[in-house]
């Protein structure tokens, strides 16, 4: 009963809270960005994790600030991309040699360093199965 006395005099005692505002689509005119493109509004969030199965990698959760940007408002097509590489030069992370301490920090303690021999661009191509797949069995997971 107590509880309910309390939150009937909050009703009338307290301020009223502001619904949040509705977020502002902003669509590029063609000017201050390249048409087809958003406006993604900056803000502040949290990033890591403290969770104790959280990779060692993901800590500290800590708050970080993201400035605005602009965005494709549709996926880059293969044509899309091909021609942005042939006027840039840009290079994959597929087409480069992995990096043995970016690798590092998301294995588990006291991995051995592979041989440099092993460590050579590339990808992965993920297959859908037609049945659930046991994950325990390591073998279940090579293609």
């Amino acid at each position: 009963m107590a509880l309910l006395l309390i939150g009937v005099l909050a009703l009338y005692v307290l301020p009223p809270q502001e619904a949040p505002a509705r977020p502002v689509i902003v669509l590029s005119d063609g000017v201050n960005a390249p048409k087809g493109m958003a406006w993604v509004p900056g803000g502040v969030f949290m990033m890591g994790s403290t969770h104790k199965l959280a990779p060692r990698n993901e800590g500290p959760a800590h708050l970080v600030k993201v400035n605005g940007f602009w965005m494709d408002q549709t996926h880059v097509t293969n044509d899309q991309f091909a021609e942005f590489v042939h006027k840039t030069g840009y290079i994959t992370t597929a087409e480069k040699k992995p990096d043995w301490e970016s690798i590092r920090v998301q294995l588990p303690p006291a991995t051995p360093r592979p041989p440099d021999s092993l460590l050579v661009p590339g990808s992965m191509v993920f297959v859908g199965t037609n049945q659930p797949v046991n994950l325990r069995l390591y073998v279940n997971l090579s293609g």
